[in-house]
């Protein structure tokens, strides 16, 4: 097939629809699109974003308006056109080119972020496609390409696009996740996952739920995820304890003290204490050492105001969970609270915790478990941080099975699942909070 008369006839298709594209999101809640958006991208710190097969801007107008230095491309003038209009309406700076996805017109390493929105199914020659993306994508830049899959996680190809000739050149059309997965890392990237995007549009029937799947160029960089993890969560620290409260305050006592002993002496660190809950529950029932440790000042200046207030005794530094700032077998418990499903490196950060426990010691780690943790039930777990960060957090839809094996592949000893009775959090109403347990060999 000649590939410039196919270029054309791709273009006349899309411009014959251009005057009606925009209807394909009138169903959106576009709050929602937004929400989602500008939680995969981060903030922008005068990074830049490439939409590919930009349309008529949907995409390119919510990075724009994130504050991104923006370049939307496509091969329909027409297209382009109402793009240019929406974006002078919103008040925002895109700059818009008529360029083959195939082709790109930049130099090599030019943008943070490609993002595009059903397009993969369109492509004619994916690899080449993709290729050229991971050519003009920085080091550690990624691409988000939005999708909609059936319920058997296949790609939603819309039947009448184009003539059959050029439909039966789609070589991307009802592909499989795992089949988008391969040809993404065939082209070069690493950390290639889908995961879903809920609440976006009511109306699935006719084009299948959205899902983003997100490729990485570079390998896993250590400082910079722990750089996005703090910097998350000394944003969020205002907000916390509005959703985390602890509630059934009893109970959460009366579990601790089975979990952790009665021993009131002992030397315990509560690892990314957070607020400070954990902790400053723990000097209220008098135990007499603990500290709490996080890397983020914004969390741990809460957690200080509240043991000041409640003259709990407990003292607050900074702690990186793979790194402590704590000699060899110096502490008697070593315990956190919701920590597992965002660990970077969890084999490294669980031998460290173990290297401070003293000998016969315990690890512990409080969580909310399920026997199996679906896809939409996790999903929010799958973008806290942004692109530096989220790809490599392996736990976040980890099951009880996966914990604990976590647990005794490290080879602490005696280790146990314990259900933490009539525990709950504000925002939770399950009662799914659960102890993972083990000891340190002496």
């Amino acid at each position: 097939m000649n590939r410039g008369n196919v270029k054309h006839q791709i273009a006349d298709f899309w411009n014959s629809t251009a005057d009606t594209f925009d209807e394909r999101h009138a169903e959106e809640d576009k709050n929602v699109w937004f929400e989602h958006f500008r939680k995969l991208l981060g903030a922008a710190n005068g990074q830049s974003v490439l939409d590919v097969g930009t349309g008529t801007g949907f995409l390119a107008l919510m990075a724009a308006k994130l504050g991104f230095q923006t370049t939307g491309i496509d091969m329909a003038d027409q297209m382009l056109d109402i793009a240019r209009k929406k974006t002078a309406k919103a008040g925002v700076t895109v700059t818009y080119k008529n360029a083959d996805l195939n082709e790109l017109p930049f130099e090599n390493e030019s943008f943070d972020y490609i993002v595009n929105s059903r397009v993969l199914w369109t492509l004619t020659d994916p690899k080449t496609a993709l290729k050229e993306w991971f050519r003009v994508l920085k080091p550690g830049g990624e691409v988000l390409s939005f999708v909609r899959l059936t319920e058997k996680m296949h790609i939603k190809t819309s039947e009448g696009f184009y003539n059959d000739e050029i439909f039966s050149e789609l070589k991307l059309k009802n592909s499989s996740s795992q089949e988008l997965i391969s040809v993404c890392k065939e082209c070069g990237f690493t950390s290639v996952d889908i995961v879903a995007l809920p609440g976006i549009t009511a109306n699935q029937d006719g084009f299948g739920e959205w899902y983003v799947m997100r490729s990485l160029k570079e390998k896993y960089m250590e400082q910079q995820a722990i750089d996005a993890v703090t910097g998350f969560w000394n944003h969020r620290s205002e907000t916390y304890e509005k959703q985390h409260e602890l509630t059934s305050v009893d109970s959460w006592r009366e579990n601790l003290e089975q979990i952790v002993g009665k021993e009131r002496h002992q030397k315990i660190i509560d690892l990314a204490t957070g607020t400070g809950m954990i902790a400053n529950m723990l000097g209220e029932m008098g135990y007499m050492d603990v500290t709490g440790m996080d890397i983020s000042e914004g969390m741990m200046e809460i957690a200080r105001k509240h043991a000041k207030e409640r003259n709990t005794g407990v003292h607050f530094v900074y702690g990186n969970a793979l790194e402590l700032p704590l000699e060899t077998s110096s502490v008697d418990v070593l315990m956190n609270c919701r920590l597992l499903w965002t660990l970077l490196n969890p084999q490294k950060a669980l031998q460290e915790w173990i290297r401070v426990v003293k000998p016969g010691g315990l690890v512990i780690a409080l969580h909310e478990m399920e026997d199996e943790l679906q896809d939409k039930e996790a999903s929010w777990r799958n973008y806290l941080y942004g692109k530096n960060a989220d790809p490599y957090i392996t736990l976040n839809k980890a099951s009880k099975q996966e914990y604990v094996k976590l647990f005794e592949d490290s080879r602490l000893t005696d280790v146990k699942l314990m259900h933490m009775s009539g525990c709950d959090t504000l925002s939770s109403g399950h009662y799914n909070w659960y102890a993972l347990i083990g000891k340190k060999e002496k």
